[in-house]
């Protein structure tokens, strides 16, 4: 049999070209509101300078944004005003602490030129409302980085940026590596894990690709090639001109030589004489979609989880593609209601032209994706749904994606990422690669890799099972979760500070759960919200899994299961006493290998708290940390 016959086609769907993936991809949002750029705001200071004191940049919110904000000001030997509400992470500044506040009074508002507001600082904070009373500009970082990223590309000169086309049809790229694509991926959930799955995907084909925004490194912190680019740096002109002199060349000389021929090409050997530019003075895309494949190789990819935060601060987003994976209620006490949180996640796609990737399968998302279709702008948008074969792109009950000529790509081969949500975080991982006319094998579908604490197998016990899904932190996730183990015996750990909607909206998928361990400031709510649910209040982690643990091991079967009487509860009140700040880091504890299977009826001891951990822990990732490192020893201590 040829094992080839049944590799996933490569082929788009809906007869989409690889090329189309990405729009104009300069040139930010059209709309004349949003189209201030903060480079045009530095060159007038610096015009101005000439005649009066330059002004600052305030960076607003000086936590791990904020820093990496100044970091980037002050290499490109812009002037920059530091403020934060804590007097505390003021004094802890490294550097020159003259330019730092802490009180608004003590800002010259007629010296600040733009205002870069971090995202983990309110939108109706007084800095920022007095900004905006006074006219000044305010920017997110991701704003500021993508703008960046555009002006460093176009600061290189157009021959090396596109190379050139002569008589013999040759594309003469002299330099590949500055054509930038950025890639945008919003939602309430799941947008991590995509994050994560496009870098592993796109990382096949290219030399330099980055993650940050949201997720690890900030923004800004990014390389940005070229890696020595000035942001005064001026802009060569798009107009065709050589050292022959001849105005109609139409971009058929190479370094500035004229080839002798400047109307002397047929289709057929790849030059037209009629050849007309488009409009758009940058002519990336018609000139750049000839060499696409050559080119990108070598270009640097930027995947940005941006969160809501993030969103609702930008004003200028000029992204190539953004992906939706979803909106649920979340983060209502920031943005005041659930319709302003709708319009947080929609402004990904505020520019126009920009390509989008849409789950359509809730009426939120649904009603942008039709939006953006009304819209038209250049763009395309390509929905995707778990619920409605009618869509362009389909996942089936049995993680099948068929494409547009039949062929089914299969990720429930992949045992690293269980559930329908995960292979609707594959389909559009791989959609984003089958745009670029990437080539695909059943093996690099199985070698993708969840992110950590996001339904996370960490070890067995038997068949016993310990999934760390620590980054549940909304009803919405707890059932992604839930769904992923249908027909198992689940013996669920939940709490700590809830979410606006409680769990109550993850009850009716509770089938599976045999009992319900609660921990934290939700314990109270969450037992009134579980009703005659078997549940019960643990207080702690460690508790918790102690408790579950024992009633996992009541139904699995085999003496294999079975710890020696008492073994366990001694470590588990070592664990109670134990600081969660001596805690191994992320890395240190790497997940512990699983020999079970999952199957209907296997016992699972599931943490999907369904709540932020604040009340308990720093964050969800220490949370979990706590939990693989209760497996960890529970397996030492039971072998």
């Amino acid at each position: 049999m040829n094992s080839k016959a049944n590799e996933p086609n490569t082929a788009p769907a809906s007869g989409r070209s690889g090329e189309q993936l990405l729009g104009p991809s300069t040139g930010l949002n059209s709309d004349a509101e949003d189209s201030v750029s903060f480079i045009s705001l530095l060159n007038q200071n610096k015009t101005e300078s000439t005649t009066k004191p330059p002004k600052s940049v305030l960076i607003l919110g000086l936590g791990k944004t904020g820093l990496a904000a100044c970091e980037f000001f002050a290499k490109h030997n812009v002037s920059v005003l530091k403020f934060d509400d804590n007097a505390n992470v003021v004094n802890g500044v490294s550097g020159d602490n003259t330019n730092v506040r802490s009180n608004i009074n003590d800002i010259d508002f007629a010296q600040v030129l733009f205002v870069v507001q971090s995202p983990g600082v309110p939108f109706d904070h007084p800095v920022a409302l007095v900004s905006k009373e006074r006219g000044i500009p305010i920017f997110s970082d991701i704003d500021i980085f993508v703008q960046s990223v555009r002006h460093a590309w176009k600061s290189v000169p157009l021959l090396q940026r596109y190379g050139s086309v002569c008589r013999s049809g040759e594309y003469y790229l002299t330099l590949k590596k500055y054509v930038p694509l950025i890639i945008g991926v919003t939602g309430t959930n799941g947008k991590s894990t995509t994050v994560s799955l496009i870098s592993q995907i796109l990382k096949t084909q290219f030399e330099d690709v980055f993650v940050g925004g949201n997720i690890g490194t900030p923004a800004l912190s990014l390389p940005i090639f070229p890696l020595n680019y000035d942001l005064n740096a001026p802009i060569e002109s798009t107009e065709h001109s050589c050292s022959c002199g001849c105005e109609d060349h139409h971009g058929c000389c190479q370094n500035g030589k004229c080839c002798g021929d400047h109307d002397g090409y047929d289709e057929e050997e790849g030059y037209d004489g009629d050849y007309e530019e488009e409009e758009d003075d940058d002519f990336d895309e018609n000139f750049l979609s000839l060499t696409r494949n050559t080119l990108f190789s070598s270009s640097p990819v930027y995947i940005l989880e941006l969160s809501s935060y993030q969103l609702e601060l930008s004003h200028t987003l000029g992204l190539d593609v953004g992906i939706l994976t979803n909106i649920t209620p979340d983060h209502l006490e920031r943005h005041g209601s659930f319709e302003n949180y709708v319009k947080a996640k929609k402004k990904i796609f505020a520019r126009k032209g920009i390509n989008a990737f849409i789950n359509v399968d809730d009426k939120f998302s649904k009603q942008i994706y039709n939006e953006l279709e009304e819209r038209g702008g250049g763009g395309y948008s390509l929905p995707f749904s778990a619920k409605d074969n009618r869509e362009s792109i389909f996942i089936d009950s049995k993680g099948c994606m068929r494409l547009s000529d039949g062929v089914c790509v299969n990720f429930a081969l992949n045992r690293n990422l269980l559930g329908q949500h995960n292979w609707m975080n594959m389909a559009m991982a791989y959609m984003i690669g089958a745009h670029l006319n990437f080539p695909y094998t059943k093996s690099l579908i199985q070698s993708l890799k969840g992110l950590p604490h996001r339904t996370e197998i960490v070890g067995n016990l038997g068949n016993i099972i310990f999934v760390n899904d620590s980054k549940a932190t909304n009803a919405e996730s707890l059932i992604k979760a839930l769904n992923c183990f249908k027909g198992c015996k689940i013996f669920l750990i939940a709490g700590g500070r809830a979410k606006s909607d409680g769990i109550s909206p993850a009850v009716e998928f509770m089938n599976d759960v045999q009992d319900v361990f609660l921990i934290g400031e939700a314990s109270e709510r969450f037992a009134e919200e579980l009703g005659d649910r078997r549940h019960t209040i643990c207080n702690d982690l460690a508790n918790a899994f102690g408790c579950a643990l024992a009633a996992a091991q009541s139904l699995a079967s085999g003496p294999e299961n079975v710890l020696a009487a008492g073994s366990c509860a001694p470590m588990l009140s070592i664990l109670r006493k134990t600081s969660s700040s001596l805690l191994p880091s992320s890395s240190a504890l790497s997940p512990s290998s699983s020999d079970a299977s999952i199957s209907p009826g296997s016992p699972i001891v599931l943490l999907s708290p369904a709540c932020a951990s604040f009340d308990q822990f720093k964050d969800y990732e220490e949370r979990g940390d706590m939990f693989r490192l209760l497996v960890n020893n529970l397996l030492n201590t039971g072998n």
